[in-house]
């Protein structure tokens, strides 16, 4: 049985075109995040996505390939750093530090943001020329998203949706929904 380890190397290796073994050294990495007061839940949120492909340190354990700073909080290491920034508008990710407000962001949109938050941790500690180019500062503007601005706010019913497959695109829907007001009961569709 192929573990987790091995399938991210695989498909790592796949899209650098390198060796898998090349790919598990490039994956053999760890983050620290600290998170300020307020961004606990964004800490928690970006930490569940990048322990899926690298190692997320706890401050005792060391030097880190990289502090991921979020919010305004004083990094623990000597670098290197990203930082990351929200609010209801949306997310920033840069190399230098950032200024922060302390306005409450909604769950979903912190969920969204910790998605650009950990790529941009993980591109800079894969380190590698053949990714595409990761422009910092990186911006992302939350009503770029479309959402009306009472929508995550309304609650919904699902009945009679139908949820097509399982995979990524199932599972980022159901983990966003957690975030929602939602009621009733939706099928799945195997593929």
């Amino acid at each position: 049985m192929t573990t987790v380890g091995q399938e991210n190397a695989r498909m790592l290796a796949s899209l650098l075109g390198i060796e898998e073994a090349d790919a598990a050294e490039r994956l053999d990495k760890t983050v620290l995040v600290t998170v300020a007061p307020g961004f606990t839940a964004a800490g928690g949120e970006v930490s569940e996505l990048l322990e899926r492909t690298i190692h997320v340190a706890r401050s005792d354990e060391g030097k880190p390939d990289l502090e991921l700073v979020i919010g305004s909080v004083e990094p623990a290491t000597s670098g290197p750093y990203l930082f990351a920034s929200l609010n209801q508008r949306g997310v920033t990710i840069d190399a230098a530090s950032l200024r922060h407000s302390n306005e409450h962001v909604h769950p979903l949109l912190t969920a969204l943001a910790a998605c650009h938050i950990a790529a941009a941790a993980l591109h800079r500690v894969i380190g590698s020329s053949s990714l595409p180019r990761l422009g910092l500062p990186l911006s992302v503007d939350f009503a770029e998203l479309g959402i009306p601005e009472r929508g995550l706010a309304t609650p919904f019913d699902i009945s009679g949706a139908v949820l097509v497959g399982g995979g990524a695109v199932g599972n980022g829907f159901l983990r966003a929904l957690r975030h929602l007001q939602v009621r009733g009961t939706a099928a799945r569709q195997p593929r």
